[in-house]
């Protein structure tokens, strides 16, 4: 026999592990199948639309019917589907008037790629056409990071940021072309029918989320805290970092920052179509780790459809939650780190990227330190193919521009509360601004059972607030198959993007069992997912009819159950069309966003506002006082109150007037009190704004003596201005009458004075002086009144500044004329 021959003869014995493995394969498949059968019938009635709150009908119209006419004009006019796609998505945008947010989310997206290439040419990192969704993603992380840095000042108007965003556009200009090809040679290809299907449901599916993502916002978080920072920032220039008001202030916000220039300068929906934008850059990722694993572009394709038609993915765009923007860092330095692996195919530069990154993912949401033990075993493994002197200069400059960019909201946590990782972890860094014990989520546990993969998909409430199906159904039909599929192939790269997908789910799962914090490894996973699907097409007619066959189960699966983690009900034409249409869709939907927006209007000397409702307060332009972990304070002070007298001054004290009252918030005895204490001005729905009654205002008396009956508290300037057993002050602007007082910044203090004259008529005035804590001056509030003779009373509201603690009354006159107090009251 021939030497040629006998090399190219098979070895039996691998043959028959090639035949067990595939054995294997199709046993896992027929068992997934098996086990989601037996999970949809196991659902009560096993009633899809009722058990599951399926997707509605006009999103299945949607879908249905943009793929139906992307597909007839692509062939009509011969023009690629996803660019009809993309002219469709214009169209719409257009319709629903949302150019100029299109527009600001367009320049955020644009300028940032600029920035990146700009700024990781000064470290001598030149970055191919290929590589565009990454200087993207280091632009925008330099602009949220400047965004954070210059949130404590008050300078954040929208001029500033939209100087900002075009200054790198006028300076770099040339770099536009570069993202040109990119999407010219990436998106559409040189063959552009085919890949149709998987084109047509790309398109489908983006055109349901744009849609949502048109809709008016009603996540919690979102409102309570992604959205509102951002308004925040909007109403009064600055964001104060204020744990005592809002316990999450000094968290990792870099995701907030990002939202605050969009909301700047395009208001909420610019907001929504930024997120919607990091979802298509998460997309672009994906579609970069399916080629790097060795994938082919159809492999690539099909990763996205099955990435997008994920409920946990939908969730993650239909509401502006972080997970889209962290998800993409994440997966960016992953790309990133596995590329570095490879010996002779990658410069060490590329350390300067991961570092980036990594910081900037670091800087969106703490649970980013789950995934890098997972992306240091693979660099400590592969050492040898970075690990060399000549790059010990892009290692350090790496790991120095990660802690820069990712330790900047720590170590302002720690600055602020002592403690870098408010409210985590107080029972080791036991900062006075929170109980000193270990902050845990309840709703959720911890730790990785057997079956979590039947789990997630059939009890996806343990793990979500979702109802079942949630997290997806690849789950339980294709990840085991996968897994298998790869190793029978030995597909090494897209074994390692498992591989890191699942010890970094392990780690967070080991902190916390929920969904939203291993959604990078839902991407990596769905690249692996995509590789073999494409594989498997090439592999013989019976693997190409089983991949279809288990695709397009999962991809329907997903799609019945597309909303079963979101916040969002039906799509609603007139909400997308005119305000008028958002008004009565929020009024049915979530009438609190209704109130906030009165509360804006009446709120005439712009004071906090209590929520006795979900703290959902976006678009509010003050701060509000939420009964919940937000604001322990507050919220112990509302659970303790016996009386309606007693919640009134809880408000009062705080500042506060103007009450929001959801009628099934809390229990039926807090709601009673808060009923008898405050007063309707309007009513949607369920939720009311209100107001504290007159009766419960100016109740407490801060002075002593205030109508002079002995000189206690008081101090006088001239020792003959009190005259004992009289009842009454000869005073003077010369000659006042003073005392001082305890004052809580931001609440109105009432000042009634008795005040007669002497002689002729003068004027007399009622003066506060604001003081700190180091008694240092912080403001004067002061109103002047005439005095024309007889006993008179003469009033005042004053508002304590911020920064205030103490209060110095005056009883005084204007001039050197004297006057006659027989009473000055100081109430609060």
């Amino acid at each position: 026999m021939p030497v040629s021959d006998a090399v190219a003869a098979p070895n039996p014995g691998t043959r028959a592990l090639k035949v067990c493995g595939y054995a294997l394969i199709l046993v896992s498949l027929a068992l997934g199948a098996g086990l989601t059968f037996y999970g949809l019938s196991a659902m009560p009635g096993f009633d899809f639309k009722k058990v599951a709150g399926l997707t509605p009908p006009d999103y299945l119209v949607v879908f249905l019917a943009s793929g139906l006419l992307v597909f007839g004009v692509s062939l009509w006019r011969r023009v690629p589907p996803l660019a009809v796609g993309c002219g469709i998505t214009l169209a719409a945008l257009l319709i629903c008037g949302a150019l100029w947010p299109l527009l600001v989310a367009a320049l955020l997206f644009l300028s940032s790629s600029v920035l990146g290439q700009g700024f990781l040419a000064l470290f001598g990192v030149k970055l191919t056409a290929d590589d565009w969704p990454l200087s993207t993603l280091i632009g925008a992380g330099l602009y949220a990071t400047a965004v954070g840095l210059l949130a404590r000042f008050p300078v954040n108007y929208a001029g500033f940021y939209a100087v900002g965003l075009i200054l790198p556009l006028c300076l770099r200009w040339r770099d536009y072309g570069a993202l040109g090809r990119y999407l010219k040679a990436g998106l559409w290809g040189a063959k552009p029918y085919e890949h149709l299907v998987a084109d047509l449901l790309l398109v489908s599916f983006a055109l349901v989320y744009l849609l949502v993502a048109l809709m008016p916002e009603v996540g919690h978080d979102a409102l309570a805290m992604h959205l509102f920072v951002p308004a925040r920032i909007a109403a009064q220039q600055h964001w104060d970092f204020n744990v005592e008001l809002y316990v999450w202030a000094v968290m990792p916000l870099l995701g907030d920052w990002l939202y605050t220039i969009g909301y700047l300068l395009g208001g909420e929906t610019a907001v929504r179509l930024i997120n919607l934008g990091f979802v298509g850059l998460l997309c672009l990722l994906l579609r970069a780790c399916v080629l790097w694993a060795g994938g082919s572009v159809g492999g690539a394709r099909w990763a996205m459809v099955l990435l997008l038609s994920t409920p946990l993915t939908f969730t993650a765009s239909s509401s502006l939650y972080i997970e889209s923007i962290w998800a993409c860092y994440v997966i960016a330095s992953c790309w990133v780190v596995l590329r570095l692996t490879q010996v002779r195919l990658e410069k060490a530069e590329l350390l300067i990227c991961a570092g980036l990154l990594l910081g900037f993912a670091m800087a969106t949401k703490m649970v980013t330190f789950t995934f890098i033990p997972a992306l240091l075993l693979v660099l400590i493994w592969r050492h040898r193919a970075w690990l060399q002197p000549r790059n010990a200069k892009y290692m350090g400059g790496g790991v120095l521009l990660a802690l820069l960019v990712g330790l900047v909201p720590y170590l302002y946590a720690w600055l602020l509360t002592d403690n870098p990782a408010f409210p985590f972890f107080n029972h080791i860094f036991k900062s006075e601004f929170f109980p000193s014990v270990a902050f845990v989520d309840t709703h959720f546990g911890k730790g990785m059972t057997w079956d979590v993969l039947y789990s997630i998909t059939f009890d996806t409430g343990k793990y979500l607030g979702s109802k079942p199906g949630g997290s997806g159904f690849q789950w339980v039909l294709m990840l085991v198959p996968v897994t298998l599929m790869l190793v029978v192939r030995k597909s090494y790269k897209a074994l390692l993007l498992v591989l890191v997908a699942c010890l970094s789910a392990f780690l967070t799962f080991e902190q916390m069992a929920y969904l939203r914090y291993v959604f990078p490894a839902v991407v990596l996973l769905a690249a692996a997912m995509g590789l073999v699907f494409a594989q498997a097409l090439v592999s013989g007619r019976f693997a190409a009819v089983t991949a279809y066959a288990v695709m397009a189960v999962t991809v329907a699966l997903n799609l019945l159950f597309l909303q079963s983690a979101t916040s969002y009900g039906a799509l609603s034409l007139p909400a997308l069309l005119s305000e008028r249409g958002r008004y009565d869709y929020l009024q049915t939907r979530l009438p609190i966003r209704n109130a906030v927006t009165l509360v804006n209007q009446i709120n005439s000397d712009r004071s906090p506002v209590a929520f006795f409702a979900d703290p959902l307060a976006a678009g509010l332009n003050v701060d509000y006082l939420a009964t919940s972990w937000y604001n322990r304070e507050f919220q112990t002070a509302v659970l303790n109150a016996d009386r309606p007298s007693t919640l009134a001054n809880a408000i009062f004290e705080r500042g506060a007037e103007l009450v929001i009252l959801d009628e099934n918030w809390k229990t039926p005895k807090i709601r009673a009190m808060v009923t008898e204490a405050t007063a309707s001005v309007a009513k949607f729905n369920n939720i009311s704004v209100r107001r504290v009654r007159q009766t419960f205002r100016f109740s407490t008396e801060l002075l002593k003596n205030p109508e002079f009956d002995s000189a206690e508290g008081w101090s006088f300037v001239s020792g003959d201005v009190f005259v004992k057993g009289v009842g009454q002050v000869t005073v003077s602007g010369e000659r006042p009458a003073v005392q001082v007082v305890a004052v809580t910044a931001g609440r109105k203090y009432l000042n009634v004075n008795q005040v007669s004259c002497i002689g002729k008529p003068t004027r007399g005035r009622l003066q506060v002086n604001w003081l700190d804590a180091r008694s240092k001056p912080v403001g004067t509030s002061i109103k002047v009144f005439d005095c024309l003779g007889p006993l008179a009373e003469h009033t005042a509201e004053f508002v304590a500044p911020a920064g205030a603690k103490y209060g110095t009354v005056f009883a005084s006159s204007h001039n050197a004329e004297p006057l006659v107090f027989e009473k000055s009251s100081f109430r609060m």
